[in-house]
């Protein structure tokens, strides 16, 4: 029997927590997303103790995808513990495809975990306009799971992020998400574009000082960097982001979530079939 993929997951050695804040969880979506065009990813989660994989293919290419992985997470995070060896599922039906990519982004309903509230340790940002980085698996979703929604998408997300308040408090953290960056300093390229960003985004509510209070610049580096040129999915990118956050911090977490219909939940031999 063919298969459509693999299902991997992966732990550290002693099964510790892999990301611990927002900035590990975009430096892990990075390492991941760096490398991810080439073997057409189609989902990632990281859930506290380990991380999910949905990899399209035969088991060779995904080991050989995992083992890239693990290496680059190991040094972006600074790693001083070694994964162990991954587990492979092999996915052999499209339902069981379209379940598993489900699983990876409901982690919370299985394991009782709000660790990521954000899913920045995810493509869900990527697949919802929300990140650049990992655009490139809108594609690979596309391609292998073509009934997959943005009202799918939404759902796991727990809030529409192309509608909701614009708190100026939130905006830096929007910014750098949108990128996957652990914050907004640097002068590095895409550093530079996401702040210019969020001056471009933040420009259109807020005034030039209280903007430049908010991102820690000066007035003359917010006109400046209002000029300068930034790609249209930027600008959404962090647009997207800065909404999610306000929702969240406006109404907390807990109440910005969406409730599934009950004719979303999935089944219990759906939820096993995605974990076998």
């Amino acid at each position: 029997m063919g298969t459509i993929g693999q299902h991997v997951t992966m732990r550290l050695e002693d099964d510790r927590t892999i990301t611990k804040s927002p900035p590990e969880r975009r430096r892990a979506a990075r390492a991941i997303l760096g490398i991810a065009e080439e073997f057409q990813l189609i989902a990632f989660r990281c859930a506290d103790s380990h991380m999910h994989l949905l990899v399209p293919g035969p088991k060779s290419q995904a080991s050989e995808f995992a083992r890239r992985a693990k290496i680059r997470v190991g040094k972006g995070l600074k790693l001083d513990v070694p994964f162990n060896p991954a587990r492979y599922r092999p996915v052999g039906s499209q339902y069981h495809l379209s379940n598993a990519f489900r699983y990876l982004f409901t982690q919370e309903q299985h394991h009782g975990t709000d660790c990521d509230p954000t899913f920045d340790a995810s493509n869900l940002p990527d697949l919802l306009g929300m990140r650049v980085v990992g655009a490139h698996t809108q594609r690979h979703v596309q391609a292998y799971l073509p009934r997959v929604t943005r009202h799918e998408l939404v759902e796991y997300l727990g809030c529409d992020p192309s509608d909701g308040p614009l708190i100026l408090e939130a905006l830096p953290d929007a910014a750098a998400a949108a990128l996957a960056l652990p914050s907004l300093e640097g002068q590095r390229a895409d550093a530079v574009d996401a702040r210019c960003g969020a001056v471009r985004v933040g420009l259109r509510v807020y005034g030039a000082a209280e903007l430049g209070r908010a991102l820690s610049i000066t007035r003359q580096c917010v006109f400046r960097l209002s000029r300068r040129d930034v790609s249209p999915a930027v600008l959404k990118a962090v647009d997207l982001q800065w909404r999610m956050r306000s929702t969240f911090m406006a109404n907390g977490r807990e109440q910005a979530r969406l409730a599934l219909p009950p004719t979303q939940h999935r089944s219990r031999r759906a939820a096993q079939v995605a974990a076998e």
